[in-house]
């Protein structure tokens, strides 16, 4: 059974990643990814490598669709949500930082 270490959370989703089997969930706009570091890496990069649109309007409208790990599966998402996913990514990933900077000085003890 899973041990999940809590790495971001809010009222918009969370990331988690199980100590024991180093698996990830990624919870965002109705839609839960269960994801190994490799795929979340990519899921990362194919975040940061979608273009934001400047137009203020547009922050709302559902028009761009973010693709997955998952062979067909897509995350439909308005500019802000991506702005809100990028944001909760990157959040995680310094978490991870962290927490394996830490892990290195409790090794040291």
């Amino acid at each position: 059974m899973c041990q999940f270490q809590k790495l971001y959370n809010d009222e918009n989703g969370y990331v988690v990643r199980c100590n024991k089997c180093s698996y990830y969930q990624v919870l965002f706009a109705g839609t839960m990814l269960s994801i190994n570091r490799e795929e979340f890496e990519k899921f990362q990069l194919q975040i940061s490598n979608q273009k934001q649109q400047d137009d203020p309007v547009d922050q709302q409208v559902k028009n761009m669709v973010l693709p997955t790990t998952r062979p067909g599966v897509h995350l439909v998402l308005s500019p802000g949500e991506l702005n809100q996913l990028k944001q909760m990514m990157e959040y995680a990933e310094t978490e991870i930082k962290t927490l394996a900077l830490l892990d290195l000085f409790r090794e040291y003890r």
